[in-house]
């Protein structure tokens, strides 16, 4: 029960710092042609300002991105930039507010074993 505790903190804290990628893009099928793929994905808000990180497969090759945050609200997004060999991508939306960016902590403060 404390472990669930503690694990649904942690949930409600990060929990506006998430956020829901739905992307779509013209794909080549097996057939060589042209059809719309859709997808969905997630990110991590990584300034308050819109940049968001999540994974090149999800926005890469997207031609139309949309980011929904824990609120409901949808923005519009613009791929900054992909690797497809670390499978990372940043993203940006223009949100009204400022957002709630997530903090990252080096990982020579963990140690073997810990939650993190």
């Amino acid at each position: 029960e404390e472990f669930d505790n503690a694990v649904s903190r942690i949930v409600e804290e990060v929990r506006p710092m998430v956020v829901n990628i739905k992307v779509s893009a013209m794909l080549k099928n097996n057939l060589g042609e042209e059809v719309l793929s859709e997808g969905l994905g997630s990110g991590v808000i990584f300034t308050s300002d819109g940049y968001i990180i999540t994974n090149n497969h999800v926005a890469g090759a997207a031609e139309d991105i949309v980011v929904t945050l824990y609120d409901g609200k949808e923005y519009p997004a613009e791929l900054i930039a992909g690797d497809p060999n670390t499978d990372i991508a940043v993203i940006k939306i223009e949100a009204e507010e400022m957002l709630e960016a997530a903090s990252f902590i080096s990982i020579d403060d963990v140690k073997v074993g810990e939650f993190v």
